[in-house]
């Protein structure tokens, strides 16, 4: 429909023209320069009247070139002055400093690393993150390690760690769950080979936080 409207008879077409106003003038400018018209290439006075179509946007416009246009009809466009672009300041958006935040982990993955080095780099200094399965203190921190997470190159957050059975309700019940500003529920590594039981644990874990927090 495109080729049809721009080679046929009707509708816009294709126009050549001389338009001596514009001798010198780069082609980026010559492109805001018709209101009715859409440039898109030159006819060259030199290189036995080469035609280039899409011609950088830095090539200046030389004696006798012609400009290329897509317009109504030939009588419907003409080159209007340059439009002027004050120049300033674009506007500063203010953000006010980030409060810290407690975030609340619960289960335990195998690239916990990865997701603690993305929360220090997002969230305000002096955050928590709050550490809760059922894996050995001692082996949480070997396997950060492992997984290359550096304690000492955290900046923002502070990790605390609490044992206990995300689907037990009374380990749940142990946390200050009202005093979180975000809980994720991590599909845990222990049943990660079943998807059904990682999924069942995730939403019992969901339904007794729920239930605790009303």
């Amino acid at each position: 429909q495109i080729w049809e409207d721009i080679l046929g008879f009707e509708n816009c077409e294709f126009y050549i023209k001389r338009w001596p106003q514009l001798v010198g003038m780069q082609f980026e400018d010559v492109l805001i320069s018709f209101p009715d018209a859409v440039p898109c290439g030159i006819k060259m006075a030199s290189y036995g009247g080469k035609i280039i179509l899409n011609p950088d946007d830095c090539y200046v416009l030389q004696e006798g070139d012609e400009v290329i246009v897509i317009a109504e009809d030939d009588d419907t466009y003409t080159p209007s002055p340059l439009p002027k672009v004050r120049r300033g300041y674009p506007p500063k958006d203010f953000v006010g400093p980030k409060s810290p935040e407690r975030i609340l982990f619960c289960g335990w993955r195998r690239d916990m690393e990865d997701m603690i080095m993305v929360l220090d780099a997002f969230l305000a200094p002096g955050s928590e993150l709050w550490m809760f399965n059922d894996v050995p203190e001692i082996d949480r921190e070997r396997k950060l390690i492992e997984g290359g997470l550096d304690f000492s190159r955290l900046e923002n957050i502070t990790l605390v760690h609490r044992d206990g059975n995300a689907v037990i309700r009374r380990h749940l019940e142990s946390l200050p769950l009202e005093s979180f500003d975000s809980i994720l529920i991590l599909a845990d590594e222990s049943v990660e080979d079943s998807a059904i039981q990682a999924d069942s644990r995730s939403l019992a874990t969901l339904l007794l936080i729920r239930d605790i927090q009303v």
